[in-house]
């Protein structure tokens, strides 16, 4: 059985926990969610069963690598718990500045260099973000519109995306 006395809760949810502590056996502080059901919190002190312990050590000596885009934008806004990406598009011929919401927390990486300013995020995101970017064009230049609606095939994004 672990025992892990000297720990911070980041965050609680009804079935998990984030915790941050020092972790021996990989040498330095790390961040980890764990089940509430595979532990026991007793007089200050977290227990774990080894068995369960020794596969959440192995997730932290390898982490997951996550797919990411960098998507590099024409200007962006910090606001405080997002960043504003404007981006650059066309719908036929029809020149767009579309933007979309970019939670600070799923921001992995900033870099503005050579007057290119890009964000690294999750590929998840990305997709998701622009599946809906583009969702939410098509419903605006379409709603006035009785017949020649404007399709998925005619919007056309023109800022540089970067899979890494």
């Amino acid at each position: 059985m672990k025992t892990i006395e000297n720990y911070t809760i980041i965050k609680n949810t009804e079935k998990a926990t984030l915790f941050r502590c020092f972790i021996s056996e990989v040498n330095e502080e790390k961040e980890f969610w764990m089940q509430k059901s595979k532990y026991e919190e007793i007089e200050n002190a977290i227990h774990i069963e080894d068995d369960v312990w020794e596969k959440k050590v192995e997730e932290l000596k390898q982490p997951k690598e996550i797919p990411t885009t960098i998507v590099y934008v024409e200007k962006a806004e910090e606001l405080e718990k997002t960043w504003k990406l404007i981006l650059s598009a066309e719908l036929k011929n029809i020149s767009l500045s579309p933007w979309l919401f970019a939670p600070k927390s799923l921001i992995l990486e900033i870099d503005d260099k050579d007057e290119e300013l890009s964000f690294k995020v999750p590929l998840w995101f990305w997709e998701k973000s622009l599946s809906n970017l583009i969702k939410d064009q098509l419903e605006y230049f379409n709603k006035d519109r009785d017949n020649d609606f404007f399709e998925k095939e005619d919007f056309n994004l023109k800022t540089k995306i970067e899979e890494v």
